[in-house]
């Protein structure tokens, strides 16, 4: 036996989550990542070291973050044979095609290459789901024609999701909205919510409402930072619809109850956002009337 020393370097990507580390056994396995049987060996932190007993000869090593994302998200890294120790050391890289994979230093053999390659074209397919979210909104925002900003009544109603409670309008609706947990709208805004339980990560309700915010711009592919409404911590940004040619204005809210995140993104379009103080104001009043039942 030898032992195998990996050092994953400390970045903000993909920070939340362990990286799962295998090593390929046909005999002993317990997953198969893209045809490969594994056996796992243990998992690395944000910014940790840890050190295996492998076997000495030629074998393969893999690093996933989860068994969801391995068809797309894994990292191969070919071992010689041999008796000598091995050390070896990478990070996680923004890629959102490849769930922001890890990588090892240096690893650029074939099979790495097409590893790499091939789970990109995967995972754009997942990455297409996030772009028919734009498309759904599109057909929700401005479906019932040039009717009020704010829908047919101003009327206060409340409306509830698993723990959370908002204060929207009577002339809002609920509708569904595929991947997101709920969503409302009301003629021309759209209320998109994704609750995101701690059970998703081991460690995640560790984060603070601000690492949990810098995350998700990060991972939105944003080059920016939260910014706040009194307590509330909030990002803007426009996605345009190249299926009817408009462009959408997001204010996206992060919340923290006790056992989950939540993302509020409130969708106009972006013409009626940027020629309305009221858009503004009211998104402002209904993000600030969210509460959770802490029961």
């Amino acid at each position: 036996m030898r032992k195998l020393t990996i050092l994953r370097r400390k970045t903000f990507v993909a920070c939340l989550g362990k990286m799962r580390v295998y090593i390929e056994d046909p005999i002993s396995y317990e997953l198969v990542i893209n045809n490969i049987p594994c056996r796992k060996l243990g998992t690395l932190k944000n910014g940790e070291q840890q050190a295996f007993e492998i076997p000495e000869q030629a074998v393969r090593i893999l690093v996933i973050a989860d068994t969801l994302s391995a068809g797309f998200g894994s990292e191969v890294y070919q071992l010689p044979e041999g008796s000598e120790d091995i050390s070896l050391s990478g990070q996680n890289k923004f890629n959102p095609a490849r769930g922001n994979a890890f990588c090892f230093d240096n690893n650029e053999t074939e099979e790495a290459r097409k590893n790499r390659k091939h789970g990109n074209k995967k995972g754009i397919g997942v990455l297409i789901v996030a772009a028919i979210v734009g498309a759904i909104v599109g057909a929700i925002v401005g479906a019932r024609g040039s009717g009020a900003l704010f829908g047919s009544s101003d009327d206060p109603k409340n409306f509830t999701v698993n723990d959370m409670t908002i204060t929207l309008t009577e002339g809002f609706e609920q509708v569904s909205v595929d991947n997101f947990t709920a969503g409302f709208e009301s003629g021309s805004v759209a209320l998109i919510v994704l609750e995101e339980s701690f059970s998703l990560l081991e460690g995640f309700g560790e984060y603070t409402l601000d690492e949990y915010g810098a995350l998700v711009i990060q991972n939105a592919g944003l080059d920016q930072s939260l910014q706040y409404q009194g307590d509330l911590p909030y990002f803007e940004y426009e996605y345009h619809n190249e299926q009817n040619g408009n462009t959408y204005h997001y204010t996206s809210y992060v919340y923290k109850e006790n056992d989950a995140f939540w993302l509020l993104q409130f969708v106009t379009s972006a013409k009626t956002h940027n020629h309305s103080d009221q858009s503004t104001e009211k998104i402002a009043e209904w993000a600030a009337s969210v509460r959770f039942d802490e029961n």
